[in-house]
């Protein structure tokens, strides 16, 4: 059961999940056959990813400047224009596991399909989706935070041009990750213990 922060209400898709004027809550989560997990404290790419989200001033929005400052606090050189949701996804865990080795071709969602070590989908873990078709080079690359029967709640960059909460299809799923020096993925958080 949880709850996203305080904010305007994020467009996350068409049912089974609704949005609501503090984001999803753990009770439309559940309906339709939906499933929430409990959110972990302990993982600090999460914490970054909805510190970003919530202190974003347009609802949703990451603005052409906080792109290129993303692009710029990792050292890339690239047009704005170009899909940046693994871009947003390696801000957050550079930020907190530099350890672990960022792919290279970092912006693109396919090269995080070796990041880290496979994992079940759940919640914090990165997801990486095919578009188009299974074998094409496209692809997405999010946070997981939620899911239900059909889909995973993404909370992530680039989705729809915006940082924002949508839902992407099971069936779409080619790998979850997870960092090699994050907390064990298995295990319960002991932070709010």
């Amino acid at each position: 059961m949880f709850d996203f922060p305080q904010r305007s209400a994020p467009d996350i898709g068409a049912p089974p999940v609704a949005a609501a004027k503090s984001g999803p809550t753990s009770a439309e989560l559940s309906t339709d056959g939906t499933r929430a997990e409990a959110p972990r404290t302990d993982l600090p790419w999460i914490e970054e990813a909805l510190r970003l989200y919530q202190e974003d001033g347009e609802p949703g929005v990451l603005s052409r400047r906080r792109v290129l400052h993303l692009m710029h606090t990792i050292g890339d050189r690239l047009p704005s224009t170009l899909p940046w949701c693994g871009l947003f996804v390696g801000h957050c865990m550079r930020r907190v596991v530099a350890d672990d080795a960022i792919p290279e071709i970092e912006p693109r969602a396919r090269p995080w399909c070796d990041f880290g070590m496979p994992v079940r989908p759940q919640y914090g873990a990165i997801l990486v989706f095919w578009r188009l078709f299974p074998r094409s080079p496209f692809g997405h690359v999010a946070f997981c935070v939620g899911e239900s029967r059909d889909h995973y709640l993404m909370l992530g960059g680039n989705q729809q041009a915006q940082m924002r909460l949508k839902l992407y299809p099971k069936h779409r799923l080619l790998t979850a990750r997870w960092p090699l020096t994050g907390p064990d993925p298995a295990a319960k958080d002991t932070s709010r213990q």
